[in-house]
């Protein structure tokens, strides 16, 4: 009885393994790139960067500076 609950453990634990790559392959794919934290980071800190130069060019034109 062990051993079967053993196998079953392991059974669940490979599956699961599997459905993460597969999952993780399939949102590469459709991000266009590998959805590391460091990935998401530079992403989100590029768009960021973009928006305070906005800001910024926003700032000198309503105060005459241009």
């Amino acid at each position: 009885m062990t051993q079967e609950k053993n196998n079953i453990a392991q059974n669940i634990e490979d599956a699961n393994k599997e459905v993460g790559v597969k999952s993780r392959q399939i949102i590469g794919d459709v991000l266009g790139f590998s959805p590391t934290v460091e990935n998401i980071t530079n992403v989100l800190l590029a768009h960021l960067e973009t928006f305070l130069r906005c800001i910024y060019r926003t700032t000198e034109q309503v105060s005459g500076r241009t």
